[in-house]
């Protein structure tokens, strides 16, 4: 688990082993398919590319042993007030399994064996979003998160853009698009 600059989220990740991803597509499957009750049994309330670090327009590959590419992702977990990342790697350890428990089987979007959750190593640092997730990641989930406001609203709050993007300059950079890709994202 990563903390994220902000103090409200964090960004855990599954592995399978040192270097590759576990198999997400049972979590990817239910964010889409029933948003509310994945996310109030998981807490996980978006999904992102994971990026190669520093490097925030590339995608992390999730086996690079393998020959074929499949995108690393990475989850934002929100922090309740007053919690430490510890407790919440714990808590989501524990809902994670239970998820699990609830989606195995051999349709689609569900687990074909139950893989086991553990804890991992916890990173402190408040690094800017895009040191971890992809910058077009950042951008979904800012008209996600920001729903209310416009892409230009949200260039007008320069901690906002420091938060995700790391400075100013880098968040309107990437905030600038046709309105055709915004509606896309």
């Amino acid at each position: 688990m990563y903390a994220l600059a902000g103090g409200q989220f964090v960004l855990t990740e599954f592995m399978m082993d040192a270097i590759r991803h576990a198999f997400y597509y049972p979590v990817m499957h239910q964010l889409k398919t029933n948003p509310e009750n994945t996310t109030m049994i998981t807490r996980i309330v978006h999904m992102c590319n994971k990026c190669i670090p520093d490097h925030p327009e590339s995608v992390q590959n999730a086996n690079p042993l393998g020959t074929s590419f499949y995108p690393a992702r990475t989850f934002l977990i929100p922090l309740h007030e007053g919690e430490t990342i510890d407790v919440c790697q714990k808590d989501t350890t524990d809902r994670m399994t239970v998820f699990t428990a609830q989606n195995v089987g051999d349709a689609d979007g569900k687990y074909k064996y139950a893989p086991e959750y553990c804890t991992g190593t916890l990173v402190k640092k408040e690094l800017p979003w895009n040191t971890y997730i992809q910058n077009r990641s950042i951008c979904a989930f800012l008209k996600r998160y920001y729903s209310h406001n416009t892409r230009h609203d949200i260039m007008t709050h320069d901690d906002v853009l420091i938060r995700f993007f790391g400075s100013v300059e880098e968040g309107k950079k990437q905030l600038t698009m046709s309105d055709t890709k915004w509606s896309i994202l």
